[in-house]
């Protein structure tokens, strides 16, 4: 009987220990939610102020950022093509820095539109002025005005110092 009483005495002491603590003086903002643990992870920045440029073009450490080309190119044959030509660069906390990039060709001879992406990390290529992204066969870079850009994709290749009369190359 006696060891029945210690039974009964452990479990009692073992489920009070398991309620909850109506506890009125604590602050409920302190406690953690979902918000607060993945706010803990973003590092808080400099308020951003105008861009200016060229002093501006290189990447900075805000959570995201992009450089972008658009234009007009004519082949050898005098055919038309738009192209647009990006590349994303995406920040969050501690992680490392994303990057995606898209290519575009509008062959206003053909009427068709071709396009092709790609994404990875370790896009930026180190550089002590401007910037100099890449991934895979893609590659832009500038400094003080002075851009070039490189894309390829399937019957598409796009390379030129941006501002010196672009050209379409057609495979």
């Amino acid at each position: 009987m006696r060891r029945f009483w210690l039974l009964i005495i452990v479990i009692i002491l073992a489920t009070s220990a398991c309620g909850t603590s109506d506890d009125s003086g604590s602050d409920a903002a302190a406690s953690p939610t979902a918000t607060r643990q993945a706010a803990s992870l973003l590092t808080p920045t400099a308020e951003i102020g105008p861009v200016e440029f060229p002093e501006d073009e290189a990447p900075h450490d805000n959570m995201t950022e992009w450089w972008y080309y658009t234009g007009h190119m004519f082949d050898d044959d005098g055919n038309r093509y738009g192209f647009e030509f990006v590349f994303f660069q995406v920040q969050r906390g501690s992680f490392p820095s994303f990057y995606a990039s898209h290519f575009a060709i509008t062959d206003a001879s053909g009427a068709s539109f071709t396009y092709a992406q790609k994404s990875g990390f370790n896009g930026l290529v180190q550089s002590d002025q401007g910037f100099h992204l890449r991934l895979d066969d893609w590659e832009m870079q500038g400094a003080a005005g002075s851009d070039q850009i490189r894309a390829s994709m399937e019957g598409y290749s796009h390379r030129s110092p941006v501002g010196d009369g672009p050209r379409a190359g057609v495979a």
